[in-house]
């Protein structure tokens, strides 16, 4: 196993044993998961990810998400779902970063931007 310090080693081990019984019906919430290590951010999320992956990436165990919350992927179903879903919202990043692209290339939106609505609607 890879070295880490011995509260990383803790959380990894906590996580585990929290989703060694869940599968995607009975998944368990990243507010579980924070309450559970004690975390204090305030939504738990930013900080719960990254310790989810570090746990797969430690453990070498394939960890999946869905509307429920993180559990361990067994089957190759479950994998081709959760890729699916990642899949899904790559192409929502990247359809928002083109968006911000195409629209910074066009200064005349930043006017539309930066007046009142009701200015905008009685120029149009």
């Amino acid at each position: 196993m890879k070295n880490v310090n011995k509260q990383r080693a803790y959380y990894y081990h906590a996580i585990l044993e929290m989703l060694r019984e869940a599968t995607p019906e009975t998944a368990v919430s990243s507010k579980v998961i924070k309450e559970a290590l004690g975390q204090k951010d305030y939504t738990g999320r930013p900080i719960t990810r990254n310790l989810i992956l570090e746990t797969m990436e430690f453990y070498e165990i394939p960890i999946g998400s869905n509307g429920n919350g993180y559990f361990i992927i067994r089957t190759e179903a479950e994998k081709n779902e959760y890729l699916q879903h990642l899949k899904e919202k790559i192409a929502g990043w990247d359809r928002r970063i083109n968006a911000v692209k195409e629209t910074y290339a066009n200064p005349g939106n930043f006017y539309i931007a930066c007046f009142p609505l009701n200015e905008n609607l009685n120029n149009l």
